[in-house]
């Protein structure tokens, strides 16, 4: 993801789905801490998190919001990285 300005899309469509009632508690429980991560922490600091492989930066990618953000060859690279 080259553009930080795409993490505003990302919270804009996380923040009515953390009390969409269609989704589990857990779900929206997920999206609450992903909305924490993104409002809270500087565009490095979340690549970081994404790059971590440790269990604590693990758990929150189990329901990772970055759907429909990444190209095809984005994630294509993500994927031959990890």
């Amino acid at each position: 993801m080259k553009d930080p300005l795409l993490l505003q899309t990302i919270i804009a469509r996380l923040e009515p789905d953390t009390v969409n009632s269609r989704f589990s508690e857990r779900v929206r429980h997920a999206y609450c801490e992903w909305l924490q991560i993104l409002k809270n922490r500087t565009f490095d600091e979340i690549v970081t998190l994404l790059e971590d492989p440790g269990e604590e930066a693990a758990r929150p990618r189990h329901s990772s919001p970055f759907f429909g953000i990444l190209s095809e060859e984005e994630r294509a690279e993500v994927f031959r990285i990890y």
